[in-house]
């Protein structure tokens, strides 16, 4: 099985999801330690996502996020 990290963006008011852009080839390590995760956590629950750590992420972030919502980082199981 095969993880897909992905940004979602929901609008503030409704929470529907307004768009999506998929993290490549980022390392979990640097997951871990953007987000202040210790051990071997897979990351697999959901992480608010502030400029902070939307900058961090950046050079792994392939398409363009609308902004203006509520980021969240996210995994889907891809077999």
């Amino acid at each position: 099985m095969k993880i897909h990290r992905i940004i979602r963006s929901y609008d503030r008011v409704t929470e529907k999801l307004i768009g999506e852009a998929e993290l490549v080839d980022m390392p979990l390590d640097l997951l871990r330690k953007i987000f202040h995760v210790e051990g071997d956590d897979p990351m697999y629950e959901c992480y608010p996502v502030g400029q902070k750590e939307l900058s961090e992420m950046q050079p792994y972030i392939r398409g363009a996020l609308p902004m203006g919502g509520n980021l969240i980082l996210d995994c889907d199981a891809v077999e």
